[in-house]
């Protein structure tokens, strides 16, 4: 390699914040090290850890890694945006301190980024383990995401690449009082301004242990849910109040045990029409209330998907056969 190319700046800066990791820090860092897409800056910001966190860090030589030391706690949110601050590249990803990416992983999100310019941010699917092992599903459409990001968080936090440009343009930073949902709420702001993606690649090893945050903050998760909504709603509809939230989250969640179908049918008709007005696409609107509709049609009848398709089933046996019969004796007749 030539000087010319040593002083190339690089694309890309993968943001790793760590607060007492070094149970698995070594492993998070190697991953990145070792990827096959090889020009990056690794910012690493300890946040005031008090165990061998930092000694780990500066244990592993390598001059991609740019270490940034908080003097006392700030929080993951505080620090993620003073990474924010610091970074300077055309791209940024999202790393946590105890988790693996796959060696393809940054190779595979950049080309992408590079043939989808539409695209501001990508992420991918991945592989749970630890406390329980399977694989994501991801939706992958953008538009489905763009909508379906109103009631759930459909994207991977630690799987993700962002242009930088794109936050920089419409100052967005991670939201201080969405704790442990800070960044769905930064997806719902920059799918205002951007297509955002999954990937169907498993791109990185999620670790499911008792330190891992959403975990340990799964019983207070309706409440914070319900304060994202209550900010993010406005975007789309007149009058948020308490009781329309409650009503969100209930949608959400597919809790409406004592609605007709009916009532239902209504709601999704009013609902259709607020999306068609903010530019979302109806069959994606279609496809997803339909989807809506199927599964709470079990719960407000009270039965299993299972038990439903098979009355469906049945009744659709016992139609053909009548309707059979009923034509025979028409035909009979004449």
């Amino acid at each position: 390699m030539d000087s010319s190319e040593k002083n190339i700046k690089p694309k890309l800066t993968v943001l790793m914040p760590a607060y007492n990791a070094s149970e698995h820090i070594r492993d998070a860092i190697n991953s990145i090290l070792n990827q096959t897409y090889s020009e990056f800056v690794l910012l690493i910001i300890d946040d005031g850890s008090t165990d061998d966190t930092l000694e780990i860090i500066n244990s592993i030589q390598d001059n991609r890694i740019k270490l940034i030391k908080n003097e006392k706690n700030l929080g993951l949110i505080d620090t993620l945006n003073k990474g924010l601050t610091i970074i300077d590249t055309e791209y940024f990803a999202r790393m946590d301190a105890d988790d693996i990416s796959f060696p393809e992983r940054f190779e595979i999100q950049i080309s992408f980024l590079e043939n989808n310019t539409q695209c501001g941010v990508v992420g991918s699917n991945y592989e749970m383990f630890g406390n329980v092992n399977k694989f994501s599903d991801l939706i992958l459409d953008p538009d489905e995401i763009a909508l379906g990001l109103y009631y759930d968080n459909l994207m991977a936090h630690p799987t993700v690449m962002v242009r930088k440009k794109i936050m920089d343009e419409h100052n967005l930073f991670y939201r201080k009082e969405l704790l442990h949902l800070e960044d769905w709420g930064l997806w719902i702001e920059l799918s205002r301004h951007t297509l955002i993606t999954n990937l169907p690649n498993v791109l990185l090893k999620y670790r499911m242990e008792g330190q891992n945050i959403s975990l340990k903050n799964n019983d207070t998760f309706e409440e914070r849910a319900k304060l994202l909504y209550s900010i993010y709603l406005p975007f789309l509809f007149d009058e948020v109040d308490d009781e329309f939230v409650n009503n969100h989250w209930n949608f959400a969640k597919e809790i409406y045990s004592n609605e007709s179908l009916g009532e239902l049918k209504n709601r999704f008709n009013e609902l259709r029409k607020i999306y068609l007005a903010n530019n979302f696409k109806p069959e994606i609107i279609d496809s997803f209330f339909k989807k809506k509709y199927d599964r709470l049609f079990f719960g407000v009848c009270n039965v299993s998907p299972i038990k439903g398709l098979m009355f469906s089933f049945k009744f659709k046996v016992f139609t053909f056969f009548k309707l059979k019969y009923v034509l025979k004796a028409i035909i009979g007749k004449k």
